[in-house]
């Protein structure tokens, strides 16, 4: 037979206020701790103080999963970034990569912005007007490749092309509909110039 008392400060209990004494109270002293299960945040925040950064670092090959519908980036009401660690370049896809298209910043000065779509699968720019060009600097729109270019509309409107937004420009309109004319309309005073070998 065995007797053993429990000495007080090895003892673990509430105390008036329902406060833990004694026990396992911090994480500070365990350089490596584990869970024995999923980590119910209860309503609650995962914090830095200092405005020390948050690291998720998996091992290897491993990934960050964010298993929700949506998820929120950026300070409330302020600017959000997404952007690579290092000099990577940044691809959004869909389905890990599976029959997606993808979206690609190259990392480095003047890099390009890539949009390729899968397969036979386009580019849908779905807005009422689409800039081209920076401020000030001419544009250009070519094709790819030896394919000739296209530029259409997406629907039963009319193609009109000008400058600037159409501030102080003439126009050249492609009306839609069978047997309709192209108008070639210059602005105010200017005229239609058709230069070289005819």
């Amino acid at each position: 037979e065995v007797f053993c008392t429990l000495p007080s400060e090895k003892a673990v209990y509430l105390d008036a206020s329902d406060g833990q004494v004694g026990g396992f109270t911090s994480l500070v002293a365990d350089t490596t701790p584990q869970l024995g299960g999923n980590l119910d945040v209860n309503g609650q925040d995962i914090v830095s103080v200092s405005n020390a950064d948050i690291d998720i670092i998996p091992n290897g090959t491993g990934d960050v999963n964010l298993g929700a519908d949506t998820v929120q980036v950026g300070d409330n009401d302020a600017d959000a970034t997404i952007t690579t660690q290092g000099t990577g370049d940044l691809t959004l896809n869909t389905n890990n990569g599976t029959n997606s298209g993808t979206v690609t910043i190259a990392d480095g000065a003047n890099g390009n912005i890539t949009l390729t779509p899968n397969g036979t699968g386009d580019v849908i720019l779905s807005a009422d007007s689409v800039s081209v060009g920076d401020s000030g600097a001419a544009a250009t729109l070519t094709s790819n490749g030896a394919g000739t270019l296209t530029v259409t509309t997406g629907g039963t409107t009319d193609l009109v092309l000008s400058t600037n937004s159409g501030t102080a420009s003439g126009t050249i309109t492609i009306t839609d509909a069978a047997n309709q004319p192209i108008t070639l309309t210059p602005n105010g005073t200017g005229v239609v110039a058709i230069e070289g070998s005819m």
